[in-house]
């Protein structure tokens, strides 16, 4: 960041010091130091701030645990219009999820087949839990089914 302060200074001083032509290529240099200085400063603070963050570190900690090809489902016997078990911001981690694995994350109401399940906390039924989160004030956990 000092860096980028001392080219502002020395473009201004630069731009206030020359005359014609060359005036307005200090004007385009000033306009591209501060896109630089907003890049490297300013989009990475919020990147780490932002309201998706815990949501895309939750996906990474997932892909983590499970790699790429295991089959990943999240359980839930509600519909798609109700948000109780699963709430709703989960999806923003699923598609993180998708994202960096390739592949659907899919909804099922039953264990049937092996793989990776995402179930509410109070559902697991004596599983045990590989990693746990919370999204909106509700518990999830991942489990393994063989």
């Amino acid at each position: 960041m000092p860096l980028f302060g001392l080219l502002l200074i020395t473009v201004l001083i630069f731009h206030h010091k020359t005359i014609g032509y060359p005036k307005h290529l200090f004007v385009i240099a000033f306009i591209v130091f501060c896109r630089l200085a907003f890049d490297h400063v300013a989009l990475p603070l919020k990147a780490l701030t932002s309201s998706s963050a815990p949501n895309e570190a939750y996906a990474d900690n997932i892909h983590k645990i499970i790699g790429d090809e295991a089959p990943l489902y999240l359980f839930t016997q509600e519909s798609l219009r109700r948000h109780i078990q699963t709430p709703f911001k989960f999806y923003e981690t699923a598609s993180f999820l998708e994202m960096s694995r390739k592949k659907v994350v899919s909804r099922t109401d039953q264990c049937e087949l092996p793989g990776y399940y995402i179930f509410n906390r109070q559902n697991l039924e004596g599983r045990k839990p590989l990693y746990e989160f919370t999204i909106s004030k509700v518990n999830l956990a991942l489990v393994r089914i063989d």
